[in-house]
């Protein structure tokens, strides 16, 4: 099985077409010191980059939903977060240290479909975030 720590350093995949990848594209580690998190859905406006000048180290963006392909039957990510621009936060000079992670679900979400392992969807959160 794969665990969590192996994710954040799983390979990245630059071969595929995706013109919004970057080559340089790297996880970051959490800081060894306090944990200082917000939570986001919009990356525009600068009240993000206001907090993290402010102190919060760590952005959970909300959110991303686990969900089936319909055409191809296979797991997939599903979000209305703005991805280019998280981007251009993330990309921000100087906030390199900031850690950016995703909250899954939210209130009232549904459950992740049934039908494919932990693994997997670590595979496909993997994919995405890769491709993001």
């Amino acid at each position: 099985s794969m665990r969590c720590s192996a994710l954040a350093s799983a390979p990245r995949d630059t071969s595929s077409s995706s013109s919004s990848s970057s080559p340089t594209w790297k996880p970051r580690q959490p800081s060894q010191n306090t944990l200082v998190v917000g939570y986001s859905h919009n990356p525009s406006g600068g009240k993000v980059l206001d907090a993290i000048n402010s102190g919060v180290n760590a952005v959970c963006w909300a959110f991303l939903h686990l969900d089936v392909d319909e055409s191809s039957g296979e797991p997939m990510i599903r979000t209305d977060l703005d991805l280019a621009a998280i981007g251009t936060v993330r990309n921000e000079p100087g906030h390199e240290s900031v850690v950016h992670m995703a909250a899954i679900g939210g209130w009232n979400a549904p459950h992740p479909p049934p039908g494919f392992s932990g693994e997997r969807w670590a595979e496909t959160f993997v994919e995405f975030n890769q491709r993001n």
